[in-house]
């Protein structure tokens, strides 16, 4: 073969292999594209999902709030009820004492 063709022959493999890279290239930006999509279609879920944690996390901030509320009202309420009960028991000890001494005076 002579020089010509050789060079030829070069060329044809040179541009072969060019192609092939090019073609390489453009399915790889492709799939990086894809991969970058997927990547960012997965942020916006994660960002919804924690929108949805954080309504979720005042709303049980709220009703924990409520809670602690309602149980300071029922713990008062409890307290009161004791102290009514103790002021009973000693009013029955006042009537008991009185009815007892009563019934010394009467005798």
């Amino acid at each position: 073969m002579n020089r010509a063709g050789l060079h030829a022959k070069g060329s044809a493999i040179l541009e072969g292999f060019a192609s092939s890279l090019h073609e390489l290239a453009e399915q790889t930006n492709v799939s990086m594209l894809q991969l970058l999509r997927q990547a960012d279609d997965k942020i916006k879920k994660l960002e919804t999902d924690l929108q949805k944690s954080k309504t979720t996390n005042t709303s049980l901030k709220r009703k924990l709030d409520t809670s602690k509320k309602s149980e300071a009202k029922w713990k008062k309420r409890a307290k009161t009820l004791r102290d009514d009960k103790e002021a009973v028991k000693e009013a029955k000890e006042v009537v008991e004492d009185y009815w007892a001494s009563d019934e010394e005076w009467s005798e």
